[in-house]
């Protein structure tokens, strides 16, 4: 004859303790997770200046990269329309130096809109647009000098 045997009280206790721990260390861990998906996720201030920020400099790479590429065929136009002479290789090694300088600024922006991005200290972000405006103001100030210069 087979007799079922009930199971003690204490070892049920102790089952269920065991499924109470397991529960309530999954609750802690998905809260801790929340947290944690919380923190990444935070929205400030600085989050909303970032996409601005990122497509300024995103947009003059691609600009400084439209300028170099067009003054590299300044040389090739001056030579096919007038000739080769000394005046148009001076006009093209400064129309090649004016695309090196536009490429060098197009990488150095482009290196910037990729931090813009990845930053997460407000006080960096303002410091790159004040570089942004500082750079800017240089480039103004250069102009009327040239302009000043020439009449």
């Amino acid at each position: 004859m087979n007799h079922k045997r009930k199971p003690k009280k204490a070892f049920m206790n102790n089952n269920i303790i065991a499924i109470h721990k397991n529960v309530i260390k999954e609750i802690i861990i998905e809260a801790y997770k929340e947290i944690e998906e919380q923190k990444r996720i935070k929205h400030t201030p600085t989050e909303f200046l970032k996409l601005p920020l990122s497509l300024i400099f995103e947009s003059l790479k691609v600009i400084l990269g439209l300028l170099a590429f067009a003054f590299l065929l300044v040389p090739i136009f001056l030579i096919s329309t007038k000739g080769f002479n000394i005046a148009n290789c001076f006009q093209g090694a400064i129309s090649i130096s004016i695309a090196a300088l536009c490429g060098l600024f197009a990488l150095v922006f482009h290196k910037t809109g990729n931090e813009v991005e990845k930053e997460t200290d407000k006080y960096y972000i303002v410091a790159y647009f004040s570089a942004i405006v500082s750079l800017v103001a240089l480039v103004v100030a250069l102009i009327g000098l040239f302009k000043v210069i020439k009449s």
